[in-house]
């Protein structure tokens, strides 16, 4: 039961965002597997790839390319709690999927929630971002912060991209630095 109410507020925020985003550029979808691995088989000379392991994310935001697309974010969501457990496994999930998508952003959000459970600052290392929305519709202060979290992390993911996929081509482009923010939003 809990399991259907978390997927259908999850769709709900899906169709909000879809609202915000570029769709020309990018689609939001629910419920979607995303590998997070891919196996070799033979020897180093003469391999064939394997069918790719997947986790199913609860929301996924890819940028279109083609025929085929660009994880950029991967949203997971919980209702109501999260247990300790619920944190190493996303945080795991969040660790094997950026292995495998440079630049992928990951975040976590939670449904009738006052503020981020301690725990999951603790054991929630490989997110991007945490957000909290106080009842199944976010307020309109908690819906702005979360769309400019998105839109940065869009960004972000992209130029982390661009800058790997150059050097990959050959066409270097030196950076001095490169810094993880942090930043605590209180209200």
């Amino acid at each position: 039961m809990k399991e259907k109410i978390e997927n259908t507020w999850t769709k709900t925020i899906c169709e909000m965002l879809k609202k915000e985003i570029d769709n020309t550029k990018y689609e939001i979808t629910c419920l979607e597997e995303v590998p997070y691995q891919v196996s070799l088989t033979g020897s180093i000379n003469s391999y064939e790839q394997t069918k790719p392991m997947s986790y199913q994310t609860d929301l996924l935001i890819k940028e279109k390319n083609g025929d085929s697309f660009i994880p950029r974010i991967i949203i997971e969501s919980k209702y109501k709690e999260i247990t300790t457990h619920d944190a190493i496994v996303y945080s795991q999930k969040a660790e094997s999927h950026k292995e495998l998508f440079i630049g992928l952003r990951y975040g976590i959000m939670i449904c009738n929630i006052k503020k981020v459970p301690l725990r999951l600052l603790r054991h929630g290392r490989n997110f991007d971002f945490m957000m909290t929305f106080s009842n199944d519709i976010p307020t309109e202060q908690e819906w702005n912060l979360f769309v400019d979290i998105i839109k940065r992390n869009l960004a972000i993911s992209s130029q982390y991209g661009t800058i790997v996929n150059d050097k990959w081509k050959r066409k270097n482009k030196n950076f001095k630095c490169m810094e993880n923010n942090t930043i605590f939003h209180i209200f």
